[in-house]
């Protein structure tokens, strides 16, 4: 049995708690000390595990997060999937083959010990507003279909963390975890939500260096999702 410190869980962090469980033999106990939700909220975080990466911003900087990304992943450990944006627009039968066939993916990726990946397809096209919200309704489709609970879910996008968060996680009221990365929130989500208690990482399209999103994936999965290269 070991302890996890005050000390440890709030100046390292979530690493720290996984470095600590990580260390544990077959069978082992961890007990984390916790004086106010923010310690119980860390040590969550520091479980790891597999969970859900929601690309819907068509901004540059998105854009080349999401291709470092899947540069850098392991396909071992990163199911993605683009959503195809014309059945989208078209709407009817096609548009619910391709919610229906992201959702499909995603299951079968945490099925299997997998973080699965939804990104809208990065095609340069003018869309305007009922387009804009053809696709959001999608993606929101797309996660509401996903019956398995993830581990924590990233939403990339200002509008697509909003959506997520209100409609696909059914989050009326939820608490701010403290920040992954600068500018990038963790929300969880209150009782009464869909998935209570599962960190909702809000990343909003233009933040972060074009290693943003693959740090921020490699820090909720833990080391044997780690990126390589």
């Amino acid at each position: 049995m070991i302890g996890l410190s005050l000390e440890q869980i709030r100046s390292v962090g979530p690493q720290a708690v996984e470095r600590a469980l990580r260390s544990l033999p077959a069978g082992g106990v961890a007990i984390a000390n916790a004086e106010v939700d923010r310690d119980i909220e860390v040590t969550a975080l520091g479980a790891g595990g597999v969970g859900l990466v929601v690309v819907g911003s068509h901004v540059e900087t998105t854009t080349r997060q999401l291709d470092h990304l899947l540069a850098a992943s392991d396909p071992s450990r990163l199911v993605p999937h683009e959503l195809p944006l014309d059945p989208i627009l078209a709407g009817g039968p096609a548009s619910d083959r391709a919610m229906r066939e992201a959702a499909e993916v995603v299951e079968g990726a945490l099925a299997t010990g997998r973080t699965g990946l939804i990104s809208t397809q990065r095609a340069r096209r003018e869309v305007g507003l009922d387009g804009g919200r053809r696709i959001s309704n999608a993606l929101v489709a797309a996660v509401e279909a996903v019956r398995t609970r993830p581990g924590w879910i990233i939403g990339k996008g200002g509008i697509t963390s909003s959506d997520l968060a209100s409609r696909a996680l059914g989050m009326r009221e939820a608490r701010v975890a403290g920040q992954l990365l600068p500018g990038v929130p963790v929300w969880i989500g209150s009782e009464g939500s869909r998935w209570p208690g599962m960190p909702l990482v809000v990343f909003p399209g233009n933040v972060g260096d074009a290693d943003a999103l693959t740090r921020t994936v490699a820090l909720l999965a833990g080391p044997r999702a780690e990126p390589h290269g």
